[in-house]
């Protein structure tokens, strides 16, 4: 078992100290792989950091990131930068938040080709440069947000001009379950040999079995996979071909297995697979050809089901020719297929895992001319004794968390209480993302609020919570804004501050960024700053912006804190000094472009740029410098149909997106000066669009309206689009109007609320229509106005009609910890462990 490495994040940040280092994402023998955010550009990234013990770790650090430097395809995990610090080699690659490929209920074989065209479209782009990946596998192919795939991990990739034995390691790299034959003899390499590897994926994808026994890969070697009868024929001789034993009897390039495959699936499915496979792919060639034939008998596709035994992944550690001799040195006799011998004594009794068991190694018998082969990968084709049964990915938690929660899934109707015992065990095995959304699903919906904060005396329009989390402000009809402890349990009456001063019902608030100062937006015409710090039931304000002749409509601070935006209805747009203290009516710049009243105002990223929408149709960019009055604005960028109630740039600055009142949204280059069309214009709404805001990593833009219907867009999005990436209708198709939209830190969350009293958390990847959220959050029997989620994405804040704020648990570890403290005895049992994972350790769930 390979060693983990134990790298301290601190070092990782004092080599980066352009990025926020977040939360480990992964450990392996030499390093370790973590989340990151950079500072300026707000772009989130995975770090992945090696110790460099020696000048080979260092090459083959070097090696990589210069490979990954050289392939620049949406189908491949881009690399940002390389550096080496402090005896580390640190590359800063893309961040994919949609996990990695499984089979699983709801994976259908339409969707499975269109992951094995994208996956070639990735393959091709590298071979074009000369590079083999060596490891096409599952958990190899990534997914983002957007739910495009991604080929990861090219830590093995080589230029394609030797063989699979790697000369710096004396060992045959990959992982064998997935290893074409001539990888597993050390023979030389092509790009077939990846096909070869996509192949094997492709046919576990479309029948959810392995094509081969993967406890007994050098089969391949001398029998062919058998035809899987529940595979359409096209596209099943598509995929035996790629599994030729022979390279030159494959496709020899990856264009030529795309132009099989696109065939072969437009004749089964029909011309518009591609669209009703819900995957996004990006290709160079075409991948649509009208159909010429009827789709054969038998060609539906596959019913639903979990992960099985026999689809669990076997990869295992890298084991040198050595130590294959020498445990075949050990071995007594060779009787066949089934005969076993002497185990292969771990090196690292104590890595992670458990104790180790003793391990079988199967020779296959008969094959002369094959011993040196044998010799060389005997000691990879494992299973551990006991039973007889596989072990469920051995080492790999994540895995076993995977299949619990899977099987979670598929038992949540007939046994509940089990999905629940599994969901637990999910968790507490490893805290991947499907096991969070178990836990979300079954324990967030039904609970009481963490808090629930009274004091308000008018129904509440705003909530927010400071950047560091550790307050919440509210706001709303009666005028007196107010300060809660973000950490506040049970049912309080009593703010941290109130906040008087306004005459009149506040509109919109916001904290800097700095989270020193709040401000706030008053029907009485003034906007107020106040200080965070300060406490007690008659908080006055530190300045009053006025000069408005008409009630305040919304405001936004500048990056750096010290400019704040406001805008009014009458027309006008204001920069301020946050720096103001007392009464002040003469601001830093004021803009006279719209000609109706002026709802919508934001900062870019990068604090250059304003913008600012107004009920006269139009969007307006600003220069943040500016001074005094201005007129004339850097760009208009019309075509809306309406007024523009909602204005947001996204994180990395390169889209600006606006809803409005013509029932459409709209993106928009911000870079552009003068008159700009929208780059897309997403349509399909039946109401105005009120509310927006982009996912944290800017791949997905979400959408509430008083349609009853969140939707999900890609922000890939050009032209006229009118059907979203996903429809997100209320419980069992519920009507009613959404008010507030937003994403939890990570992406993977989504909270709509509704003038129903109700919270929905939806999961961001799915698509399609849905109308089953993950939870139903409870809140009132009036509208909920507002929803916020703090910044470490484990609460949820909600409030509106009923003047009262309610704090929820969305942090799947507290959740667990509360079941687990409630019910103790209510848990997994060694049994309904062992019946998903037969052959793996007992982890008791609450221990």
């Amino acid at each position: 078992m390979a060693r983990v490495t134990s790298i301290d994040p601190k070092r990782i940040a004092a080599a980066l100290p352009a990025y926020t280092i977040g939360g480990v994402l992964g450990r392996g023998g030499h390093g370790v792989v973590v989340a990151g955010e950079h500072r300026q550009l707000r772009r989130r990234a995975a770090i992945k950091a090696v110790s460099i013990d020696s000048a080979m770790t260092d090459a083959v650090m070097t090696a990589e990131a210069q490979m990954l430097a050289m392939l620049d395809h949406p189908h491949i995990v881009r690399v940002y930068d390389y550096l080496e610090a402090d005896d580390l080699a640190l590359i800063v690659m893309e961040l994919l938040e949609g996990g990695t490929l499984h089979p699983g209920p709801g994976f259908g074989q339409v969707k499975a080709c269109a992951v094995a065209l994208a996956m070639a479209e990735g393959l091709r782009h590298a071979h074009e440069r000369g590079i083999l990946h060596r490891d096409i596998k599952m958990t190899n192919v990534l997914f983002d947000s957007t739910g495009t795939p991604k080929i990861g991990d090219f830590g093995i990739a080589r230029m394609f001009t030797g063989t699979g034995v790697d000369p710096t390691l004396g060992r045959v790299r990959g992982t064998p379950r997935y290893m074409a034959p001539e990888q597993l003899s050390g023979s030389r390499l092509s790009p077939g040999t990846d096909l070869y590897a996509l192949a094997l994926v492709f046919y576990e994808l479309l029948t959810g079995v392995p094509a081969f026994d993967p406890y007994r890969p050098l089969r391949r070697l001398v029998e062919p996979p058998q035809p899987p009868s529940s595979i359409p024929r096209p596209i099943g001789d598509v995929v035996l071909r790629s599994l030729a034993r022979d390279p030159d009897d494959r496709y020899p390039q990856a264009t030529d297995f795309m132009a099989a495959l696109s065939a072969a699936t437009t004749d089964v499915y029909g011309a518009d697979w591609l669209a009703d496979a819900h995957v996004p792919v990006h290709s160079t060639s075409s991948v649509r050809r009208t159909a010429t034939t009827d789709p054969p008998e038998g060609s539906a596709c596959l019913p639903d089901r979990p992960p099985t035994e026999t689809t669990r992944s076997v990869d295992g550690p890298l084991v040198t020719p050595a130590e294959a001799m020498a445990a075949i040195s050990r071995v007594g006799g060779a009787g066949g297929d089934d005969a076993v011998g002497g185990g292969i004594r771990p090196s690292s009794p104590g890595a992670p895992g458990g104790p180790w068991r003793r391990r079988s190694v199967v020779l296959l018998g008969g094959v002369a001319a094959l011993v040196a082969v044998v010799g060389l990968v005997t000691s990879l084709l494992v299973m551990l004794s006991g039973g007889g049964k596989a072990s469920a990915n051995p080492g790999d938690p994540q895995a076993w968390s995977r299949q619990l929660a899977a099987a979670s899934v598929a038992t949540k109707h007939d046994d509940p209480a089990l999905a629940h015992r599994l969901a637990l065990a999910a968790f507490h095995t490893a805290p991947t993302t499907e096991a969070r959304l178990r836990v979300l699903a079954l324990f967030a919906a039904g609970t009481s609020p963490l808090a629930t904060l009274a004091g308000h005396t008018g129904r509440i329009r705003t909530a927010v919570f400071s950047p560091d989390g550790t307050l919440i402000a509210t706001a709303g009809e009666d005028g007196a804004p107010r300060l809660w402890d973000a950490n506040s349990r049970g049912t309080s009456n009593g703010p941290l501050a109130t906040l008087i001063g306004h005459s009149g019902p506040i509109v919109t608030i916001a904290f800097s960024p700095d989270g020193s100062l709040l401000a706030t937006a008053s029907e009485d015409h003034t906007v107020r700053l106040w200080s965070t710090h300060d406490r007690g039931p008659a908080v006055r304000p530190l300045a009053t912006l006025t000069g408005a002749t008409d009630q305040a409509a919304w405001l936004a601070f500048s990056p750096d804190s010290r400019t704040l935006a406001t805008t009014s209805r009458d027309h006008m747009a204001w920069l301020w000094s946050a720096g103001s203290r007392g009464t002040v009516s003469q601001p830093l710049a004021v803009f006279t472009g719209h000609t109706n009243a002026v709802d919508g105002a934001a900062f870019s990223p990068d604090g250059r740029l304003v913008a600012t929408s107004g009920e006269d149709g139009v969007t307006l960019l600003w220069s943040s410098a500016a001074r005094g009055t201005v007129s004339t604005p850097l760009a208009t960028l019309a075509g809306h149909s309406g007024a523009v109630y909602e204005v947001a740039f996204s994180h990395d600055g390169h889209l600006l997106a606006t809803g409005n009142d013509g029932r459409t949204a709209q993106l928009w280059d911000p870079s552009r000066r003068g008159a700009v069309e929208p780059l897309a214009t997403l349509t399909g709404y039946g109401h105005p669009v009120w509310s927006l805001v982009f996912s944290p990593d800017d791949r997905l833009l979400a959408t509430a309206t008083q349609d009853s219907v969140g939707r999900v867009w890609s922000t890939a999005s050009r032209g006229t689009v009118g059907t979203p990436l996903a429809s997100l209708a209320g419980q069992g198709g519920q009507k009613s109007s959404l008010s507030a939209v937003a994403f939890t830190p990570d992406g993977r969350l989504l909270a709509t609320a509704s003038q129903a009293g109700s919270v929905w958390l939806r999961d961001a990847t799915s698509r399609g229509t849905a109308s089953r959220p993950l939870a139903e959050l409870t809140s009132s029997a009036g509208s909920v106005n507002a929803v916020a989620i703090s910044p470490d994405g484990r609460t949820l804040v909600t409030a509106g009609e009923d003047s009262t704020v309610r704090l929820w648990d969305i942090g799947a570890d507290r959740l667990v910890a509360t079941a687990c403290a409630t019910s103790p005895t209510d848990q997994l049992t060694p049994d309904e462990w062992h019946h998903v994972l037969p052959s793996t350790p007992y982890l008791p769930p609450c221990a």
